[in-house]
């Protein structure tokens, strides 16, 4: 901050407001010296805290709420990484539909591409020449994990098939006891930097990813299932929202009801059971990376869009499969 107050005066400062009150500053430097800022959320995050009731007291998301409003109505522009989300901030803090900009989740297509299987990493992960269902993330509450556990309970005769679990978090823990209290031998837990990714995917038969239900969930595109589309990789998606939709509108992996380890387990066998599929929907994801997640092309028209909105113009912010929204 002292930097950002006394040094060469920024033309525009972006802030990742995770939480919220790292916006604060940005805001102190637009009054004290006249930069404007951009503030950039990833999901809902007061939505998320009051359905998770991790803040138990009322009062405290309300200000949340309006500390947010207060923050986003300021700056030049809101960004954010789903339609849905776009429209909630204009309906639910005021955020006016100009003022709103689009930088959704992208991947690095260079690093991250079809690869070979690795044998050698697959023997250092131990998952054996078996068909791997991966989840790859960080191991939260609010993601419902558990469902992959009672998945892998119901899928403990098929000898072909594993379920990996790569990441850490406050939940995982406890979800390797479970595991390991019932005996499960067919899900693993292990370690993979990020760095890694294509390497793991290789190894990826499928790609799991799930989430509580839960209202805000409807309005998530989640990041994670855009390294295995880019990798060819199929997703098998437990939720609903604009990456459920992505996955149902472009073939590219199959959607199921949250919080159901039939339906899971049911998808997981129906991928297990037809290789021919699994490669059909790894070629559409690879090809929907390159038309819509390459972050050369989402950065650069994410700065388009700052500029139009500088500018006081209609941003002309990209619809769901590269189509312009029009101005209202």
């Amino acid at each position: 901050m002292p930097r950002l107050l006394f040094g060469r005066k920024p033309r525009l400062v972006f802030v990742e407001a995770q939480p919220l009150t790292l916006a604060f500053p940005a805001w102190m430097l637009k009054v004290l010296r006249g930069v404007p800022y951009v503030y950039n959320t990833p999901d809902l995050q007061v939505e998320i805290a009051a359905e998770g009731q991790w803040i138990g007291a009322k009062w405290l998301i309300q200000a949340a709420r309006a500390m947010e409003r207060f923050l986003m109505r300021r700056s030049l522009s809101v960004t954010t990484v789903t339609h849905a989300f776009i429209e909630h901030f204009i309906a639910n803090r005021g955020v006016p539909r100009g003022q709103m900009s689009f930088l959704p989740n992208g991947a690095d297509l260079e690093a991250l591409r079809p690869l070979p299987r690795d044998e050698a990493y697959a023997e250092k992960l131990g998952t054996g020449s078996r068909k791997v269902f991966t989840y790859a993330g960080t191991h939260a509450h609010y993601q419902g994990l558990e469902v992959i556990v009672e998945t892998a309970k119901l899928l403990k005769d098929r000898k072909d098939i594993v379920l990996l679990m790569v990441g850490q978090g406050p939940v995982r823990e406890s979800l390797m006891r479970e595991a390991s209290d019932c005996g499960l031998d067919n899900i693993l837990f292990r370690d993979s930097p990020f760095d890694e990714m294509a390497k793991l995917m290789s190894l990826t038969y499928a790609s799991l990813v799930v989430l509580k239900n839960m209202p805000a969930a409807s309005k998530m595109r989640l990041s994670k299932t855009v390294p295995p589309l880019a990798c060819g990789v199929p997703v098998i998606y437990a939720g609903h929202g604009e990456s459920a939709d992505i996955l149902r509108r472009e073939g590219c992996g199959l959607v199921v009801e949250p919080e159901r380890p039939d339906r899971l387990a049911a998808a997981i066998l129906e991928l297990a059971d037809d290789p021919s599929r699994r490669h059909e929907m790894g070629l559409k994801g690879r090809l929907i990376a390159e038309r819509e997640f390459s972050w050369k092309f989402l950065v650069r028209d994410w700065a388009r869009q700052l500029e139009l909105i500088g500018a006081g113009e209609n941003p002309a912010i990209p619809e769901a499969g590269g189509r312009e929204i029009k101005p209202l």
